[in-house]
C-alpha cells in the first residue's frame, strides 16, 4: 500500500490515500458560457455568455454575476448591439488595492470585416452592495480601444490588454471630475504580427500566444517603461490558451495538442 520513488540521491516513501469521491453540480445560467472569473473578497463569480437567437442566428452578450457560495444569479448587464465579449478577469490596480474590479474586453463589429474591425471596449465593474442586501455589478469606467480586445492580465497593479496584434498596458487613474477611468501607459506598447489571443506572466517575464505563430517571450523593463522581445518559439500553432509553469517553461494548447517549451536561456 505505499508508493516508492527514487532519484539520484534521495528515496521517497509514500502512502496512497483512498480514492475520493468527485462532486459535481451543474449551474444552469441560460446561454453558453464562454468566460468566468472569480473575486474571493466579494464572493461572486462573473460569467460571460452568449445566446444565439433560433430564427436569426444572431448572437447577444452578456456578463452575468452569481454568488460563489450558492450560485445564484444576482444581476446581469446585456452587452450592446454587434458587440462581442471576449476576455474577462478579476483585477486590483496600483493605489486601489482595497477595491477589485471585473474587467470585461469586447469587440464592437463596425464593417463587414468583423474579424478586422478597429473597435472594442474595456469595461471596469465593480461588485456593489450598497444600494441592497443583493450585490449587483455597477459600471466604473469603459475605455475605447482600436481593436478586439482579446485577451487581458493583472500585471503588477496594472492591467495588460491584447487589443487585436497589440500589447498595451494600462493604468487605473482618477479623472477631473472625480470618476475614475484606465488610461495607457506611454510608450508601454508592444505590437505584434499576429493577434494576441492570450497573455500570461511570471515575474516581469510575460508570455503571449498570437494567432498563428505559437509562443513568444517578453520581458517588462519598469525603470524604462518598455517591453524587450526575448524569444520565441516560431513553429506555426493554432494556440487557444497558454500558461507558466516557471519563468523559462510555457505549456500552450492548441485546437488539437498541448505542448510545452522552454527558454533556452544559455
Amino acid at each position: 500500500d505505499s508508493l516508492v520513488v527514487t532519484t539520484g540521491n534521495s528515496l521517497t516513501i509514500g502512502g496512497v490515500d483512498e480514492i475520493q469521491k468527485l462532486h459535481m453540480r451543474s449551474v444552469p445560467v441560460g446561454s453558453r458560457p464562454s468566460r468566468i472569473a472569480h473575486q474571493p473578497s466579494s464572493h461572486s463569480l462573473a460569467v460571460l455568455t452568449v445566446h444565439t437567437h433560433d430564427q436569426t442566428l444572431a448572437q447577444a452578450y452578456s456578463l452575468q454575476l452569481l454568488d460563489d457560495q450558492t450560485f445564484e444569479s444576482l444581476h446581469q448587464v446585456d452587452l450592446g448591439n454587434l458587440e462581442e465579449g471576449y476576455s474577462l478577469i478579476s483585477a486590483t490596480f496600483k493605489g486601489y488595492e482595497g477595491t477589485p474590479y471585473f474587467v470585461l474586453g469586447t469587440h464592437v463589429i463596425t464593417g463587414q470585416d468583423a474579424e478586422r474591425s478597429y473597435k472594442g471596449y474595456i469595461y471596469l465593474y465593480s461588485v456593489d452592495t450598497t444600494t441592497s442586501d443583493q450585490k449587483s455589478l455597477s459600471l466604473v469606467s469603459k475605455t475605447l480601444v482600436s481593436g478586439a480586445c482579446l485577451s487581458l492580465l493583472s500585471f503588477h497593479g496594472y492591467l495588460l490588454a491584447g487589443v487585436y496584434n497589440k500589447i498595451q498596458l494600462f493604468e487605473l487613474a482618477n479623472t477631473a471630475v472625480g470618476t475614475k477611468e484606465l488610461e495607457v501607459v506611454e510608450s508601454c506598447t508592444f505590437v505584434s504580427n499576429y493577434p494576441v489571443i492570450d497573455l500570461v506572466s511570471r515575474g516581469y517575464f510575460v508570455g503571449y500566444a498570437d494567432l498563428c505563430r505559437s509562443i513568444n517571450l517578453l520581458l517588462f523593463k519598469p525603470d524604462l517603461s518598455k517591453f524587450v522581445v526575448i524569444c520565441g518559439e516560431f513553429n506555426p500553432s493554432w494556440l487557444t490558451a497558454i500558461e507558466s509553469l516557471d519563468e523559462e517553461t510555457f505549456l500552450g494548447c492548441g485546437e488539437t495538442d498541448i505542448f510545452i517549451v522552454r527558454r533556452n536561456i544559455e
